[in-house]
């Protein structure tokens, strides 16, 4: 099946509308890269702060014991914590910057 960016970015939306954290995740992506839809970081970024808003809810997760959830709680918050201190720097600067998160093996343009 040929690459459809365009189809994947729609899919993506009706998804993140439907509160799947993965495609909200996914979305922001697509938005910051322009990928199947016009760039746009202001929305990107929205996505991005639901993705993590539904990702910090315990309730929404399934964990075998306490620790195990704690654990990814804390590696999830200070992952997001990061990206979006990074893009709202590059916000304010008005230009992209570099966001290396530690988590992530690549920085992250924004």
């Amino acid at each position: 099946m040929p690459r459809d960016p365009a189809r994947a970015a729609r899919l993506c939306l009706a998804a993140a509308r439907q509160g799947v954290a993965e495609a909200q995740w996914r979305l922001a992506g697509y938005l910051q890269r322009g990928f199947g839809v016009p760039a746009d970081r202001t929305e990107a970024l929205r996505w991005l702060r639901e993705a993590a808003r539904w990702l910090s809810d315990p309730t929404n997760l399934s964990f075998p014991d306490a620790a195990s959830r704690d654990r990814y709680l804390a590696q999830q918050n200070a992952h997001f914590t990061a990206v979006l201190a990074c893009q709202s720097e590059a916000e304010s600067l008005h230009r992209d910057v570099a966001c290396l998160v530690p988590e992530l093996p690549k920085a992250k343009m924004w």
